[in-house]
């Protein structure tokens, strides 16, 4: 019996991944996956609030890498979820992390948008602030 009850409870929570599980975007690949038609986009800024609120990309979510979770209302009904954190220079693999998370929570068409807030701004396109 408790052998059946610990294995039960291996799969309640999230999965394991690795980097080759997820998807990298560049912007011109953000651009094209936005464009199709029947998928609805969503960017998941990952970092702090207060870096969040600093700046972040157009249309993009707040939800903190220690935040994600299963079954998250704010994400919606997007067909593909694009994570991304600062980039650049100082970097940490945030952006990385969140869409690991996310992949790992069971959730579908996860990317990493390839340079993050950094590489947004790089390609002359504005933060919201």
């Amino acid at each position: 019996m408790g052998l059946t009850l610990s294995v039960g409870l291996i799969g309640c929570g999230p999965q394991k991944t690795s980097d080759e599980d997820v998807q990298v975007l560049t912007i011109n690949d953000y651009d094209e996956l936005r464009a199709g038609k029947r998928n609805v986009v969503l960017l998941v800024d990952v970092r702090p609030k207060r870096d969040y609120e600093a700046g972040y990309l157009p249309g993009a979510v707040n939800v903190p890498l220690p935040e994600i979770v299963s079954n998250m209302p704010q994400l919606g009904s997007a067909t593909h979820l694009v994570a991304y954190s600062q980039g650049g220079i100082e970097d940490t693999g945030l952006g990385r992390a969140g869409a690991k998370k996310l992949i790992a929570f069971g959730y579908k068409n996860v990317y990493e948008l390839r340079g993050g807030a950094a590489a947004w701004e790089a390609e002359g396109r504005k933060l919201v602030k």
